[in-house]
């Protein structure tokens, strides 16, 4: 299960450690998920996913960004470091699915 346990199953099918107790993996996505707000995650969420995409923030997102700019950061952080152990698995598997996910 990904961050927001909506994957369909793809974080575990690319980087099984991530649901092993223990692993560096699974201590990054927990790590990850608690700096996400936990039972609030898709409010943060919608606010890190909007800045990423440089999506124009109305005036709370603005604030809320401002506010939390080192934690946004360190999530990004977080999630860039989770997408590459995504792609370590099986590299050739993982770029057939990103090329079949963006040209499909």
């Amino acid at each position: 299960m990904g961050i927001d346990n909506e994957d369909k199953g793809l974080c575990y099918h690319f980087c099984p450690d991530l649901l092993k107790e223990g692993t560096e993996c699974n201590i990054v996505l927990k790590e990850l998920k608690e700096l996400l707000g936990g039972d609030r995650i898709s409010e943060m969420y919608n606010v890190v996913e909007k800045a990423v995409l440089e999506i124009k923030l109305n005036e709370k997102e603005n604030e809320r960004l401002k506010k939390e700019q080192m934690k946004i950061d360190l999530i990004l952080q977080k999630i860039k470091w989770i997408a590459m152990q995504l792609s370590r698995h099986d590299p050739t598997e993982w770029n057939l699915f990103i090329d079949v996910s963006l040209y499909s």
